[in-house]
């Protein structure tokens, strides 16, 4: 099954029943988009089969936000605080779905990759118990104080090219 996003969005970690691959519109930037090239050989030849082998390892640049992050400022205040990874974060999951919703999955996989604040936020979680561990009698604002000033800066857009500001970041990337 070939995909086509037609509104940008993170999709990364979509389930399929079957084999797919995700290709983005090209309009939501207003410009070529690899998959124009897949689209228009599909349109040329619609008889033509394909058949999809292991992929090879890329390399990918990290710390990219991603469309869905929540941004700032929300009223007085700058959020978020910090950003940390929540993009195809491998997570555990159970061989035996509670539901058998395409959004489950199928059935007997023991992981996935997952995307959101629910990846996020245990990476956060993990930085301050770790802070937590080296400094016991810190309180957790000198935490938060820590993990704040210790921020990555090199944070980028979800267009991977323009840098991130405040109100995409808070304070950067742990």
């Amino acid at each position: 099954m070939i995909l086509a996003n037609v509104g940008h969005q993170d999709l990364f970690t979509d389930l399929h029943w079957l084999p797919a691959i995700m290709v983005d519109d090209g309009t939501w930037q207003g410009e070529d988009q690899p998959g124009d090239d897949v689209r228009g050989f599909v349109a040329a030849h619609p008889d033509v089969t394909a058949t999809f082998t292991t992929g090879e390892r890329t390399a990918q640049t990290p710390d990219i936000m991603a469309t869905f992050s929540s941004r700032g400022p929300l009223g007085d205040w700058i959020k978020p605080d910090i950003t940390a990874p929540g993009i195809e974060i491998l997570a555990g999951r159970s061989p035996h779905p509670t539901s058998v919703a395409i959004a489950s999955g199928p059935p007997g996989d023991d992981f996935m990759a997952i995307a959101g604040t629910s990846m996020s936020a245990p990476h956060a979680t993990g930085v301050a118990a770790l802070v937590k561990a080296a400094h016991p009698s810190w309180t957790p604002g000198q935490i938060k104080s820590a993990m704040m000033t210790s921020s990555l800066q090199s944070v980028l857009q979800p267009d991977g090219v323009t840098p991130a500001d405040p109100f995409n970041t808070g304070a950067g990337s742990i």
